[in-house]
């Protein structure tokens, strides 16, 4: 591919992922572009995975069942795996590819601050209370860092749904908020505290 290796080492990705969601939606032979992708981030570091990601949510737009594929064999590829958590969060996940996350993190192939790729970006948003409520409670049992990263993922769940039961997370959340550790090296961000204090606010 002309100019690939120019394109995922170039400072500036802002909108690198625009482009590349356009070139799969535009593109009908997008699986040999999606192998010469995978086989690049097996044989190179590639710390900005803006344009990658632009790939794969056009990927699960074009053909959702190839996507899937394709993060299953993420997550089984041993050069892949660092890449999983950037990746699963293109498209609508389910629970078992949260399990996926899960294991990756428990058996040390991923750091547990890694799962806070999925707070942001309202990519939670498409699970039911029941299904973030496992994966946060599955993820919080790791370690001190996870129960933080699974209180702010539960957080921004409730921040981005504004329908939602909220007696099916509470008793998840209330377990988190009487766990999560305050030591500062224990934080997975700085706005660890702030959503600590406002989930306890919203339970008063």
């Amino acid at each position: 591919v002309p100019y690939f290796n120019l394109l995922m080492t170039f400072s500036e990705q802002k909108q690198s992922w625009i482009f590349g969601k356009e070139l799969v939606l535009q593109n009908d032979d997008f699986g040999s572009f999606i192998g010469y992708i995978l086989d690049y981030l097996r044989k190179n570091e590639v710390n900005n995975t803006q344009f990658i990601s632009g790939v794969f949510i056009g990927l699960f737009t074009k053909k959702p069942s190839y996507w899937k594929e394709s993060i299953q064999l993420i997550a089984t590829d041993k050069q892949l795996q660092k890449y999983y958590p950037d990746l699963v969060r293109t498209g609508h996940f389910d629970t078992s590819d949260l399990n996926v996350l899960i294991e990756l993190i428990k058996s040390g192939i991923l750091p547990s601050s890694s799962a806070s790729v999925l707070v942001y970006g309202s990519v939670t948003e498409h699970l039911s209370e029941d299904e973030i409520s496992v994966f946060c409670d599955s993820l919080s049992n790791i370690d001190a860092t996870a129960k933080w990263v699974a209180l702010d993922c539960l957080n921004m769940y409730m921040f981005g749904n504004k329908d939602y039961d909220f007696t099916k997370i509470k008793p998840v959340l209330i377990k988190l908020l009487l766990t999560v550790s305050f030591k500062k090296e224990d934080k997975s961000r700085h706005s660890g505290t702030y959503h600590w204090l406002k989930s306890v606010n919203q339970l008063l």
